[in-house]
Protein backbone atom coordinates (compact mmCIF):
# COMPACT_ATOMS: atom_id res chain seq x y z
CA UNK A 1 0.00 0.00 0.00
CA UNK A 2 2.80 2.39 0.95
CA UNK A 3 4.68 1.64 -2.29
CA UNK A 4 1.54 2.30 -4.30
CA UNK A 5 1.08 5.67 -2.61
CA UNK A 6 4.69 6.56 -3.30
CA UNK A 7 4.23 5.56 -6.93
CA UNK A 8 1.12 7.75 -7.26
CA UNK A 9 2.93 10.62 -5.57
CA UNK A 10 5.87 10.34 -7.98
CA UNK A 11 3.50 10.27 -10.97
CA UNK A 12 1.75 13.40 -9.68
CA UNK A 13 5.04 15.20 -9.04
CA UNK A 14 6.39 14.21 -12.45
CA UNK A 15 3.15 15.30 -14.17
CA UNK A 16 3.22 18.59 -12.27
CA UNK A 17 6.82 19.27 -13.36
CA UNK A 18 5.98 18.45 -16.99
CA UNK A 19 2.98 20.80 -16.96
CA UNK A 20 4.99 23.53 -15.23
CA UNK A 21 7.72 23.22 -17.86
CA UNK A 22 5.23 23.34 -20.76
CA UNK A 23 3.50 26.42 -19.33
CA UNK A 24 6.89 28.08 -18.94
CA UNK A 25 7.66 27.42 -22.61
CA UNK A 26 4.32 29.04 -23.48
CA UNK A 27 5.40 32.14 -21.49
CA UNK A 28 2.81 31.75 -18.72
CA UNK A 29 3.98 33.35 -15.49
CA UNK A 30 3.19 32.24 -11.91
CA UNK A 31 0.76 34.58 -10.17
CA UNK A 32 0.11 36.55 -13.39
CA UNK A 33 -3.28 36.15 -15.05
CA UNK A 34 -2.30 38.10 -18.18
CA UNK A 35 0.99 38.29 -20.04
CA UNK A 36 1.45 42.05 -19.91
CA UNK A 37 3.82 43.61 -17.39
CA UNK A 38 1.90 45.81 -14.98
CA UNK A 39 3.81 44.86 -11.88
CA UNK A 40 4.51 47.47 -9.22
CA UNK A 41 7.94 47.98 -10.82
CA UNK A 42 6.56 48.63 -14.29
CA UNK A 43 6.79 52.25 -15.40
CA UNK A 44 3.76 53.17 -17.47
CA UNK A 45 3.91 56.45 -19.38
CA UNK A 46 1.01 58.05 -21.16
CA UNK A 47 1.65 59.51 -24.62
CA UNK A 48 0.03 62.77 -25.74
CA UNK A 49 -0.13 61.59 -29.35
CA UNK A 50 -3.92 61.36 -29.05
CA UNK A 51 -6.39 63.78 -27.50
CA UNK A 52 -10.07 64.67 -27.44
CA UNK A 53 -11.54 67.88 -28.80
CA UNK A 54 -14.26 69.97 -27.17
CA UNK A 55 -16.90 67.54 -28.49
CA UNK A 56 -15.04 64.60 -26.92
CA UNK A 57 -13.95 63.18 -30.31
CA UNK A 58 -10.76 61.10 -30.08
CA UNK A 59 -8.15 62.09 -32.66
CA UNK A 60 -4.47 62.74 -33.25
CA UNK A 61 -3.00 65.67 -31.36
CA UNK A 62 -1.96 68.27 -33.95
CA UNK A 63 0.21 70.21 -31.45
CA UNK A 64 2.08 67.03 -30.53
CA UNK A 65 2.52 66.05 -34.19
CA UNK A 66 3.87 69.47 -35.16
CA UNK A 67 6.36 69.25 -32.30
CA UNK A 68 7.48 65.79 -33.39
CA UNK A 69 7.86 66.91 -37.01
CA UNK A 70 9.92 69.91 -35.93
CA UNK A 71 12.28 68.16 -33.53
CA UNK A 72 12.50 64.54 -34.62
CA UNK A 73 11.02 64.53 -38.13
CA UNK A 74 8.82 61.63 -37.00
CA UNK A 75 11.64 59.09 -37.34
CA UNK A 76 11.21 55.96 -35.24
CA UNK A 77 8.20 56.91 -33.15
CA UNK A 78 7.88 53.97 -30.78
CA UNK A 79 4.68 52.00 -31.22
CA UNK A 80 3.31 53.96 -34.18
CA UNK A 81 5.14 52.86 -37.31
CA UNK A 82 2.36 54.08 -39.63
CA UNK A 83 3.28 57.71 -38.96
CA UNK A 84 6.82 57.18 -40.21
CA UNK A 85 5.48 55.58 -43.38
CA UNK A 86 2.77 58.23 -43.80
CA UNK A 87 5.09 61.24 -43.80
CA UNK A 88 7.85 59.52 -45.77
CA UNK A 89 5.58 58.53 -48.66
CA UNK A 90 3.65 61.79 -48.68
CA UNK A 91 6.95 63.65 -49.18
CA UNK A 92 8.01 61.18 -51.86
CA UNK A 93 4.77 61.64 -53.78
CA UNK A 94 5.07 65.42 -53.56
CA UNK A 95 8.53 65.07 -55.09
CA UNK A 96 6.84 63.27 -58.01
CA UNK A 97 8.40 59.93 -57.12
CA UNK A 98 6.30 56.92 -58.01
CA UNK A 99 5.65 54.05 -55.64
CA UNK A 100 7.30 51.79 -58.20
CA UNK A 101 10.51 53.79 -57.74
CA UNK A 102 10.23 53.15 -54.00
CA UNK A 103 9.48 49.45 -54.28
CA UNK A 104 5.70 49.67 -53.94
CA UNK A 105 2.75 49.79 -56.29
CA UNK A 106 0.80 52.99 -55.67
CA UNK A 107 -2.83 52.33 -56.46
CA UNK A 108 -4.37 55.77 -55.80
CA UNK A 109 -4.54 57.81 -59.00
CA UNK A 110 -3.82 61.14 -57.30
CA UNK A 111 -3.69 64.14 -59.59
CA UNK A 112 -0.55 65.71 -58.16
CA UNK A 113 -1.32 68.96 -59.97
CA UNK A 114 -4.55 69.26 -57.97
CA UNK A 115 -4.14 71.68 -55.06
CA UNK A 116 -6.40 69.54 -52.83
CA UNK A 117 -4.08 66.55 -53.19
CA UNK A 118 -1.00 68.73 -52.79
CA UNK A 119 -2.37 70.11 -49.53
CA UNK A 120 -3.25 66.57 -48.37
CA UNK A 121 0.25 65.27 -49.08
CA UNK A 122 1.88 68.27 -47.40
CA UNK A 123 -0.29 67.77 -44.31
CA UNK A 124 -1.70 64.20 -44.33
CA UNK A 125 -2.91 64.68 -40.75
CA UNK A 126 -5.27 67.61 -41.18
CA UNK A 127 -5.97 70.46 -38.76
CA UNK A 128 -8.83 68.46 -37.22
CA UNK A 129 -6.49 65.57 -36.31
CA UNK A 130 -7.58 63.05 -38.97
CA UNK A 131 -5.66 61.39 -41.82
CA UNK A 132 -7.62 63.17 -44.48
CA UNK A 133 -7.91 66.03 -46.88
CA UNK A 134 -8.66 69.33 -45.15
CA UNK A 135 -12.17 69.63 -43.73
CA UNK A 136 -13.48 72.37 -46.00
CA UNK A 137 -16.72 72.73 -47.94
CA UNK A 138 -14.91 72.88 -51.35
CA UNK A 139 -17.67 74.98 -52.86
CA UNK A 140 -17.85 74.99 -56.65
CA UNK A 141 -15.98 71.68 -57.09
CA UNK A 142 -18.00 69.17 -59.09
CA UNK A 143 -17.01 66.04 -57.14
CA UNK A 144 -19.05 63.82 -54.83
CA UNK A 145 -18.16 64.70 -51.23
CA UNK A 146 -18.06 61.68 -48.91
CA UNK A 147 -17.75 61.63 -45.13
CA UNK A 148 -16.12 58.31 -44.23
CA UNK A 149 -16.79 57.09 -40.66
CA UNK A 150 -14.92 54.13 -39.18
CA UNK A 151 -12.02 52.81 -37.13
CA UNK A 152 -8.57 51.36 -37.91
CA UNK A 153 -9.83 49.93 -41.22
CA UNK A 154 -10.71 53.46 -42.38
CA UNK A 155 -7.42 54.80 -40.97
CA UNK A 156 -5.59 52.31 -43.21
CA UNK A 157 -3.87 50.02 -40.71
CA UNK A 158 -1.91 47.30 -42.56
CA UNK A 159 -2.07 49.02 -45.96
CA UNK A 160 1.50 49.15 -47.27
CA UNK A 161 2.22 51.92 -47.81
CA UNK A 162 -0.71 53.51 -46.02
CA UNK A 163 -1.82 55.36 -49.19
CA UNK A 164 -3.10 51.99 -50.43
CA UNK A 165 -5.94 52.16 -47.88
CA UNK A 166 -9.49 52.11 -49.20
CA UNK A 167 -10.05 55.72 -48.14
CA UNK A 168 -7.16 56.83 -50.38
CA UNK A 169 -8.27 54.54 -53.20
CA UNK A 170 -11.68 56.24 -53.13
CA UNK A 171 -9.93 59.61 -53.09
CA UNK A 172 -8.05 58.50 -56.18
CA UNK A 173 -11.36 57.66 -57.89
CA UNK A 174 -12.15 61.38 -58.03
CA UNK A 175 -14.30 61.56 -54.91
CA UNK A 176 -13.59 64.11 -52.18
CA UNK A 177 -13.22 61.88 -49.10
CA UNK A 178 -13.32 63.31 -45.60
CA UNK A 179 -11.76 60.40 -43.66
CA UNK A 180 -12.48 60.30 -39.90
CA UNK A 181 -11.09 56.80 -39.28
CA UNK A 182 -9.12 56.48 -36.03
CA UNK A 183 -7.84 53.17 -34.68
CA UNK A 184 -9.66 51.69 -31.70
CA UNK A 185 -12.78 53.84 -31.91
CA UNK A 186 -16.40 52.68 -31.64
CA UNK A 187 -19.96 53.63 -32.68
CA UNK A 188 -20.15 56.15 -29.81
CA UNK A 189 -17.35 58.10 -31.53
CA UNK A 190 -18.98 57.53 -34.93
CA UNK A 191 -22.16 59.23 -33.68
CA UNK A 192 -20.20 62.14 -32.18
CA UNK A 193 -18.38 62.60 -35.51
CA UNK A 194 -21.69 62.63 -37.37
CA UNK A 195 -23.16 65.21 -34.98
CA UNK A 196 -20.20 67.56 -35.39
CA UNK A 197 -19.06 67.16 -38.97
CA UNK A 198 -22.20 66.48 -41.02
CA UNK A 199 -23.67 69.95 -40.37
CA UNK A 200 -20.20 71.51 -40.76
CA UNK A 201 -19.16 69.82 -44.01
CA UNK A 202 -22.54 69.07 -45.60
CA UNK A 203 -21.22 66.05 -47.54
CA UNK A 204 -23.23 64.48 -50.36
CA UNK A 205 -22.89 61.01 -48.80
CA UNK A 206 -21.98 59.53 -45.41
CA UNK A 207 -20.49 56.01 -45.30
CA UNK A 208 -20.60 54.18 -41.95
CA UNK A 209 -18.15 51.26 -41.94
CA UNK A 210 -19.31 48.86 -39.21
CA UNK A 211 -16.72 46.21 -38.26
CA UNK A 212 -18.16 42.89 -37.07
CA UNK A 213 -15.06 42.23 -34.97
CA UNK A 214 -15.48 44.90 -32.30
CA UNK A 215 -18.13 47.48 -33.19
CA UNK A 216 -20.77 45.70 -31.11
CA UNK A 217 -20.41 47.78 -27.92
CA UNK A 218 -20.21 46.15 -24.48
CA UNK A 219 -21.49 49.21 -22.59
CA UNK A 220 -23.05 52.62 -23.33
CA UNK A 221 -20.45 55.40 -23.45
CA UNK A 222 -20.83 59.16 -23.47
CA UNK A 223 -18.32 61.05 -25.61
CA UNK A 224 -16.97 63.94 -23.53
CA UNK A 225 -13.98 66.27 -23.54
CA UNK A 226 -10.92 64.84 -21.71
CA UNK A 227 -12.51 61.39 -21.52
CA UNK A 228 -10.44 59.37 -23.98
CA UNK A 229 -11.75 55.84 -24.54
CA UNK A 230 -8.21 54.42 -24.26
CA UNK A 231 -4.76 55.49 -23.09
CA UNK A 232 -1.82 55.22 -25.47
CA UNK A 233 1.19 54.14 -23.39
CA UNK A 234 4.68 52.68 -23.70
CA UNK A 235 3.08 49.30 -22.93
CA UNK A 236 0.39 49.62 -25.60
CA UNK A 237 -3.24 50.75 -25.43
CA UNK A 238 -5.15 50.51 -22.13
CA UNK A 239 -8.96 50.74 -22.16
CA UNK A 240 -10.27 53.61 -20.00
CA UNK A 241 -13.61 51.82 -19.51
CA UNK A 242 -12.44 48.29 -18.56
CA UNK A 243 -15.47 47.63 -16.35
CA UNK A 244 -17.92 50.00 -18.03
CA UNK A 245 -17.12 53.13 -16.00
CA UNK A 246 -14.59 55.80 -16.98
CA UNK A 247 -11.24 55.59 -15.16
CA UNK A 248 -8.54 58.25 -15.15
CA UNK A 249 -5.09 57.16 -16.32
CA UNK A 250 -3.93 56.58 -12.74
CA UNK A 251 -7.11 54.68 -11.86
CA UNK A 252 -6.78 52.54 -15.01
CA UNK A 253 -3.22 51.55 -14.06
CA UNK A 254 -4.39 50.52 -10.58
CA UNK A 255 -7.28 48.54 -12.08
CA UNK A 256 -5.16 46.70 -14.64
CA UNK A 257 -2.52 45.89 -12.03
CA UNK A 258 -5.24 44.43 -9.84
CA UNK A 259 -6.66 42.13 -12.54
CA UNK A 260 -3.27 41.05 -13.87
CA UNK A 261 -2.41 39.15 -10.68
CA UNK A 262 -4.08 36.85 -8.16
CA UNK A 263 -5.49 38.88 -5.26
CA UNK A 264 -3.29 38.30 -2.17
CA UNK A 265 -6.29 38.07 0.13
CA UNK A 266 -6.14 34.40 1.11
CA UNK A 267 -3.70 31.58 1.80
CA UNK A 268 -5.14 29.61 -1.14
CA UNK A 269 -4.51 32.47 -3.61
CA UNK A 270 -0.98 32.92 -2.29
CA UNK A 271 -0.38 29.18 -2.64
CA UNK A 272 -1.66 29.12 -6.25
CA UNK A 273 0.43 32.16 -7.20
CA UNK A 274 3.69 30.29 -6.47
CA UNK A 275 3.43 28.08 -9.59
CA UNK A 276 2.18 28.25 -13.16
CA UNK A 277 0.06 25.14 -12.70
CA UNK A 278 -1.52 26.62 -9.58
CA UNK A 279 -2.24 29.95 -11.32
CA UNK A 280 -3.30 28.96 -14.82
CA UNK A 281 -4.83 25.52 -14.35
CA UNK A 282 -6.09 25.26 -10.79
CA UNK A 283 -7.06 28.84 -9.91
CA UNK A 284 -8.44 29.81 -13.35
CA UNK A 285 -10.53 26.64 -13.46
CA UNK A 286 -11.99 27.35 -10.03
CA UNK A 287 -12.63 30.99 -11.05
CA UNK A 288 -14.49 29.84 -14.16
CA UNK A 289 -16.63 27.64 -11.91
CA UNK A 290 -17.26 30.62 -9.54
CA UNK A 291 -15.58 28.75 -6.68
CA UNK A 292 -12.98 31.49 -6.10
CA UNK A 293 -13.48 35.24 -6.39
CA UNK A 294 -11.61 38.18 -7.91
CA UNK A 295 -13.87 41.26 -7.62
CA UNK A 296 -12.27 43.44 -10.30
CA UNK A 297 -11.76 40.55 -12.73
CA UNK A 298 -15.40 39.51 -12.32
CA UNK A 299 -16.51 43.08 -13.11
CA UNK A 300 -14.20 43.14 -16.14
CA UNK A 301 -15.53 39.89 -17.60
CA UNK A 302 -19.14 40.85 -16.86
CA UNK A 303 -18.72 43.77 -19.25
CA UNK A 304 -16.40 42.23 -21.82
CA UNK A 305 -18.29 38.93 -22.13
CA UNK A 306 -21.79 40.29 -22.69
CA UNK A 307 -23.97 38.28 -25.05
CA UNK A 308 -24.01 39.48 -28.65
CA UNK A 309 -27.66 40.52 -28.54
CA UNK A 310 -27.00 42.60 -25.39
CA UNK A 311 -24.20 44.37 -27.24
CA UNK A 312 -26.46 44.92 -30.24
CA UNK A 313 -29.11 46.51 -28.01
CA UNK A 314 -26.49 48.97 -26.69
CA UNK A 315 -25.01 49.70 -30.13
CA UNK A 316 -28.25 50.42 -31.99
CA UNK A 317 -28.68 53.82 -30.28
CA UNK A 318 -25.50 55.19 -31.89
CA UNK A 319 -26.22 53.84 -35.37
CA UNK A 320 -29.74 55.25 -35.14
CA UNK A 321 -28.37 58.68 -34.18
CA UNK A 322 -26.03 58.75 -37.20
CA UNK A 323 -28.80 57.88 -39.64
CA UNK A 324 -31.18 60.40 -38.05
CA UNK A 325 -28.60 63.18 -38.41
CA UNK A 326 -28.20 62.28 -42.07
CA UNK A 327 -31.96 62.29 -42.57
CA UNK A 328 -32.36 65.64 -40.78
CA UNK A 329 -29.69 67.13 -43.07
CA UNK A 330 -31.16 65.45 -46.17
CA UNK A 331 -27.93 63.52 -46.77
CA UNK A 332 -27.77 59.93 -48.02
CA UNK A 333 -26.24 57.42 -45.58
CA UNK A 334 -24.61 54.18 -46.78
CA UNK A 335 -24.22 51.60 -43.98
CA UNK A 336 -21.70 48.88 -44.80
CA UNK A 337 -20.39 45.85 -42.91
CA UNK A 338 -16.70 44.93 -42.72
CA UNK A 339 -16.50 41.16 -42.11
CA UNK A 340 -14.17 39.72 -39.50
CA UNK A 341 -11.41 37.29 -40.44
CA UNK A 342 -11.11 34.26 -40.46
CA UNK A 343 -14.89 34.13 -40.94
CA UNK A 344 -15.38 36.16 -44.10
CA UNK A 345 -19.12 36.38 -44.43
CA UNK A 346 -21.47 37.61 -47.03
CA UNK A 347 -25.11 38.34 -46.38
CA UNK A 348 -26.32 34.95 -47.59
CA UNK A 349 -23.94 32.99 -45.35
CA UNK A 350 -24.89 35.04 -42.30
CA UNK A 351 -28.56 34.36 -42.93
CA UNK A 352 -27.89 30.66 -43.53
CA UNK A 353 -25.06 29.78 -41.14
CA UNK A 354 -24.59 32.63 -38.71
CA UNK A 355 -28.10 33.41 -37.57
CA UNK A 356 -26.98 35.14 -34.38
CA UNK A 357 -25.07 37.76 -36.39
CA UNK A 358 -27.98 38.34 -38.73
CA UNK A 359 -30.27 38.89 -35.73
CA UNK A 360 -27.72 41.15 -34.04
CA UNK A 361 -27.17 43.26 -37.15
CA UNK A 362 -30.89 43.54 -37.76
CA UNK A 363 -31.26 44.80 -34.19
CA UNK A 364 -28.41 47.31 -34.58
CA UNK A 365 -29.68 48.72 -37.88
CA UNK A 366 -33.39 48.08 -37.20
CA UNK A 367 -35.14 48.98 -40.48
CA UNK A 368 -32.07 50.69 -41.95
CA UNK A 369 -30.56 48.92 -45.00
CA UNK A 370 -26.96 47.73 -44.74
CA UNK A 371 -24.62 46.26 -47.36
CA UNK A 372 -22.00 43.48 -47.43
CA UNK A 373 -18.90 43.05 -49.58
CA UNK A 374 -19.17 39.56 -51.12
CA UNK A 375 -15.79 39.27 -52.84
CA UNK A 376 -13.53 39.21 -49.75
CA UNK A 377 -11.64 36.10 -48.67
CA UNK A 378 -9.23 35.31 -45.82
CA UNK A 379 -6.35 36.09 -48.21
CA UNK A 380 -7.44 39.75 -48.21
CA UNK A 381 -6.49 40.21 -44.54
CA UNK A 382 -3.11 40.71 -42.89
CA UNK A 383 -1.94 38.75 -39.84
CA UNK A 384 -3.40 41.37 -37.48
CA UNK A 385 -6.90 40.97 -38.94
CA UNK A 386 -7.00 44.15 -41.05
CA UNK A 387 -7.19 44.50 -44.81
CA UNK A 388 -3.96 44.01 -46.71
CA UNK A 389 -3.54 45.89 -50.00
CA UNK A 390 -5.73 43.44 -51.90
CA UNK A 391 -8.44 43.66 -49.23
CA UNK A 392 -8.36 47.45 -49.36
CA UNK A 393 -8.63 47.37 -53.15
CA UNK A 394 -11.60 44.96 -53.09
CA UNK A 395 -13.40 46.94 -50.37
CA UNK A 396 -12.83 50.24 -52.23
CA UNK A 397 -14.29 48.63 -55.37
CA UNK A 398 -17.29 47.43 -53.35
CA UNK A 399 -17.87 50.94 -51.95
CA UNK A 400 -17.52 52.46 -55.41
CA UNK A 401 -20.18 50.07 -56.74
CA UNK A 402 -22.51 50.93 -53.85
CA UNK A 403 -21.97 54.64 -54.49
CA UNK A 404 -22.84 54.18 -58.17
CA UNK A 405 -26.07 52.38 -57.21
CA UNK A 406 -27.06 55.35 -55.03
CA UNK A 407 -26.28 57.76 -57.88
CA UNK A 408 -28.36 55.76 -60.33
CA UNK A 409 -31.25 55.64 -57.86
CA UNK A 410 -31.29 59.43 -57.79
Amino acid sequence: MFKRLVKYALVLVFSFLILEFLLMLLDFKPGKLFNFDLSDKAVVKQSNLYCTDNAGIYKLNRVMLDSLRQFSELEGISGFEDLDSLFFYSKAMLANSTMNDLGFCCNPKFDLEDTIFQEYLRQPINAEGFRSIAFKRYEGIDKLKILLIGDSFAWGLSARPIFNSYSDLLLGKDYLVYNTGISGTDPAQYAAIAEKYIPMLQPDLVIVNFYLGNDFMSFPRSVEKDKVHEYYTNLGFLDSYPAGEFLSFEQAIVFYKSISALPPNSFFNSFCSKTRVGTHLLWKTLFALSLVKHPNLSAYYTIQDRELMEKAEITKEYISRINKICKDNEIECLNTIIPEVPFVWNKASIIKNEGKYKLALDLVFQNIPYSFPTSLSAKDYSSNGHFNNMGNEKYALFLDEEIQKIRLAH
